[in-house]
């Protein structure tokens, strides 16, 4: 039971942390600092990370990955 409400909270937070990356170029350097923290802490894609993995891909892979979501 407690091993579930684990797992729950920390997809509660992967999904929180995920969703603040849409206010990114919003943020102070010190806010994206701490989200990539976070990020990084809950195994959750910074956005370093995806911009370097978006740089890799075709159009048709990142049509894919769009379509995934």
């Amino acid at each position: 039971m407690a091993i579930k409400l684990i797992d729950e909270k920390k997809n509660f937070t992967q999904k929180y942390v995920t969703d603040l990356y849409w206010e990114y170029d919003r943020m102070s350097s010190s806010g994206q600092e701490t989200l990539d923290k976070l990020a990084m802490w809950v195994s959750v894609e910074t956005d370093a990370q995806l911009q370097e993995r978006l740089s890799k891909m075709s159009k048709e892979e990142m049509k894919q990955e769009l379509e995934k979501s």
